[in-house]
């Protein structure tokens, strides 16, 4: 990903505040746990970094949703609580945003409109996925945006 004002200039057109900085951002990135490419499947092409950039603030939303739900769940106040459940909602509501953003850019940026199922394996691959069987089934059954 780069560093290019360019590149990440779209992130402040974003209807909802992003306060994280480019080196969260790109630390999301780094440590991202990204499976290796399978064998049956079809590499369709690569991330641009816009792309990873709404990868990176999508993670970084579901970390920052999952963080507020431990907040909630260990508060010592009414007060703590309140405000910790309203952090969750708000970076929940921001995570899934991004997610649909981020398969936007993909499915748009890469013409993938016709293709099914489509996922990130390592170096930011995009593929075809070729799931069947149960896995296949649940997974598309909890991940409708894809």
């Amino acid at each position: 990903m780069t560093g290019d004002t360019v590149t990440r200039q779209w992130v402040s057109t974003l209807p909802f505040s992003v306060p994280f900085e480019d080196e969260e951002l790109e630390a999301v990135l780094t440590t991202f746990s990204i499976e290796g490419i399978r064998e049956d499947d079809e590499v369709l092409g690569s991330l641009t970094d816009n792309e990873k950039i709404a990868l990176a603030l999508m993670g970084r939303f579901f970390e920052a949703t999952e963080g507020a739900r431990l907040d909630h769940t260990y508060a010592r106040s009414d007060e703590d609580r309140a405000a910790a459940e309203l952090l969750s909602l708000k970076n929940g509501a921001k995570a899934d945003t991004m997610r649909s953003i981020f398969w936007t850019m993909v499915r748009d940026g890469h013409n993938l409109w016709s293709r099914g199922d489509i996922g990130i394996r390592g170096d930011f691959q995009i593929v075809n996925l070729k799931e069947s069987g149960l896995m296949g089934i649940l997974r598309r059954a909890t991940d409708r945006s894809r």
